[in-house]
């Protein structure tokens, strides 16, 4: 979220800020609307309205900055001695921004520092219309140009594809445009006049021709066709989701999973719908109709302007009905991704349904998420059954017209027109209205194109994690220094604070501290998932943040408190980190981490078959192939996060053996809730509420007396109970 926006020229004109923190727009003052700009710089707050200053606060004067809501939206103030101070008021457009904004005032009056937001825009900052979840795309204000530039690529790989698309599309139009030429003939030369000679057949010969020609046309059309719109979905699809597996977790965990599904799969596909097989068509009826177009005024001027006269008429209806349903169409995506969001959650945990029997629940719950994408489906298709009436009353009327003209001519004994005249007019008249027609939803389909080739662009334009093609890997010692690391999965929510410390090489680290005070958040900076807010860490004397992230997750082998298993064998599963690895590594690593016998059991051994999250196997077993996949994979950093948590007693105390002969030769971090299990750690990091508050080993942290102590004996008095 964009809490620096410009700061608008009549004020830095006569202010000159060179350096701000913070400058955002608000609009209400007295309950009245206003021009209204906040600026944050040199720890002071100014407050302008229609550019003009009218208040100044120094921030450090305050004891904090918050945000109050309203019925009609809230307001910014400062507090002091208990005393609220209101800076500004805004309308509830600009709640979430505001409030952003106060959380990154109060950090720096706690914590000495502004946060930075890394929230996304909820709204459009011209005309304050919400965007639809995930989105910063407006319908009503995106102008976009260069939305479809990401997609260009993909269609240029079946440029001569497209090229024999088009020939073929102009081909079926000029043997289109004969066919009434060819029925006046007929009418005109041989029924009108009573003649059946071999003239009367060559020209039946010939209509019949065209008809075999369009069909044979429409044949190769449809197969080139299919090979560039299947073409093309393969290629953004694969795209789209290789750019969703390279990009950062952090970028990941902002977008829901039914958010990705739709666009991987509803969005790719109505992209190409639009850019392959619609724009076809559309090409198409602008030949059809310039083609037809002149030869009607060649022949006629007064008929062609009774035929085309509807045309712009039509156009101009279409876009100005568009402007009303547009936005239905930006809401369609929202309800179908809360749609595909609700059924992912509730098949994802189709066991806590069972256990809890709330099926009858989730049905419901599903039903209602399917029923707003049905209503607002049944709504757009409403609107465009009452519109098509309307346009084609209008085509209708001017055939009506054409016919009463030249009927009218013909009845009256004029020789200008013939029955077979009326005959080709009318063709033409169809084959106007049938292009009008496709040029009508032009603007229909280029916004149903920019919604989701939005969506689709806001992975692809994604920077990515890691540069996929790097495969060099890196010689490691182990060493890891932590630098005054503060970390929030929202900014300005700091989940660690100033974390310091140094590890040596082959050091075994236990991190303890009660659940919420940040061990796993810890260990998942060290694997380099999440970026530090502030502060740096180094491997090696050698800042992460420029490693490479495939290189540097290589040396790191990681069995985690959620172990996640994959449908496959168990063999594949164990090789997963290191598909090179031959049956006896594989074997000696499932004997380390006390798997082998477990797995000689089944039917079919390393072959047995999982199912999905490693369904066959009881928790116990799930960790230990996890212990194995990460021993495997040889990495010169051991984490293990609860690695042992599902484990008997004697099962532990095996694999904590094990892991302390890997350990004598790797840098190894452990979180365990059994304190006991890590008394044979080097070191010890304790963390309270995300700040460290004791580092050593077992017995120096004994010996203070702080909070480590308290830690051990209040975990020894739960097992006396």
């Amino acid at each position: 979220m964009n809490l620096k926006l410009d700061i608008p020229l009549k004020i830095q004109e006569k202010y000159h800020f060179v350096t701000y923190t913070y400058a955002i727009s608000f609009d209400l003052h007295d309950n009245h609307y206003v021009d209204g700009f906040l600026v944050v710089a040199n720890d002071i707050i100014y407050v302008f309205i229609d550019n003009v200053l009218t208040k100044q606060y120094r921030i450090n004067e305050y004891e904090s900055i918050k945000v109050q809501a309203t019925y009609s939206g809230g307001y910014l103030y400062a507090l002091k001695d208990k005393k609220e101070h209101i800076i500004i008021e805004f309308s509830k457009h600009y709640y979430d921004k505001i409030a952003s904004l106060a959380l990154g005032i109060d950090l720096y009056l706690q914590d000495g520092f502004y946060g930075e937001s890394d929230m996304m825009e909820k709204h459009c900052s011209i005309c304050q219309t919400p965007f639809i979840e995930g989105s910063t795309y407006c319908a009503y204000c995106n102008k976009k140009k260069n939305i479809i530039k990401n997609f260009l690529p993909f269609l240029l790989k079946y440029k001569w594809w497209i090229i024999l698309q088009l020939f073929i599309t102009l081909l079926v139009v000029l043997l289109s445009t004969i066919r009434p030429s060819l029925y006046q003939k007929i009418v005109d030369d041989f029924i009108d006049a009573k003649v059946f000679n071999s003239s009367f057949v060559l020209f039946v010969f010939f209509l019949l021709l065209i008809f075999f020609l369009n069909s044979v046309l429409g044949f190769f059309k449809g197969i080139v066709s299919f090979n560039v719109t299947y073409g093309f979905i393969h290629d953004l699809r694969v795209k789209v989701y290789d750019k969703v597996q390279h990009m950062s977790l952090q970028s990941a965990n902002k977008r829901t999973t039914g958010g990705l599904i739709s666009r991987i799969s509803n969005d790719v596909t109505t992209i190409s719908n639009v850019m392959t097989s619609s724009f076809t068509y559309i090409i198409f009826a602008m030949i059809q109709f310039i083609i037809i177009a002149v030869l009607m005024i060649y022949q006629n001027v007064l008929l062609t302007l009774i035929v085309i006269l509807p045309a712009p008429i039509v156009v101009i209806i279409c876009n100005r009905l568009w402007q009303v349903i547009g936005i239905k169409y930006q809401k369609n995506w929202k309800y179908v991704s809360s749609s595909n969001n609700t059924l992912h959650d509730i098949l994802s945990g189709i066991k806590v349904v069972k256990t809890y029997g709330t099926e009858n629940k989730e049905v419901e719950r599903f039903n209602k998420a399917s029923k707003d994408v049905k209503d607002i489906n049944t709504y757009t298709e409403k609107f465009w059954s009452t519109y098509t009436p309307i346009i084609n009353f209008i085509f209708g009327f001017s055939q009506v017209i054409i016919y009463y003209f030249i009927s009218k001519s013909i009845v009256d004994g004029s020789t200008v027109f013939t029955i077979g005249d009326l005959i080709k007019w009318t063709s033409y008249a169809s084959m106007i209205y049938t292009s009008v027609n496709m040029l009508a939803s032009l603007p229909r389909r280029l916004n149903e194109l920019a919604i989701s080739a939005d969506k689709i662009n806001d992975i692809l334009n994604e920077k990515d994690e890691f540069d996929s093609s790097f495969k060099e890997n890196i010689e490691t010692k182990g060493e890891v220094v932590f630098d005054k690391v503060r970390f929030g999965y929202i900014s300005f929510a700091p989940v660690l604070k100033e974390i310091s410390f140094k590890i040596n090489p082959k050091e075994t680290i236990g991190i303890v501290g009660y659940s919420g005070s940040g061990k796993t958040t810890l260990v998942n900076l060290i694997m380099k998932l999440y970026s530090p807010n502030h502060g740096k860490i180094y491997l090696d004397g050698q800042d992460i943040s420029k490693i490479d992230s495939y290189a540097y997750r290589k040396q790191i082998g990681a069995v985690l408190q959620e172990t996640l298993l994959f449908s496959g064998t168990i063999l594949e599963n164990i090789k997963y980190g290191n598909e090179n690895a031959s049956l006896n590594d594989v074997i000696r690593v499932a004997k380390m981490a006390k798997a082998h016998d477990f797995i000689m059991k089944k039917e079919f051994g390393y072959d047995s078959k999982l199912g999905k999250q490693g369904e066959g196997l009881s928790g116990g077993e799930k960790q230990r192939i996890a212990i194995a996949r990460a021993l495997l994979a040889n990495p010169s950093i051991f984490i293990f996060d609860e690695a042992t948590s599902s484990l008997d007693t004697i099962t532990e105390k095996e694999i904590q053996d094990a892991i302390a002969n890997i350990s004598k030769t790797k840098t190894t971090f452990i979180i365990a809730h059994r304190l006991s299990t890590l008394q044979n750690a080097n070191r010890l990091i304790v963390l309270n509420r995300g700040k460290m508050v004791e580092f050593g080993s077992h017995e120096q942290l004994l010996a203070k007396k702080g909070y480590y102590y308290s830690l051990v004996k209040a975990q020894y008095m739960n097992y006396e109970k």
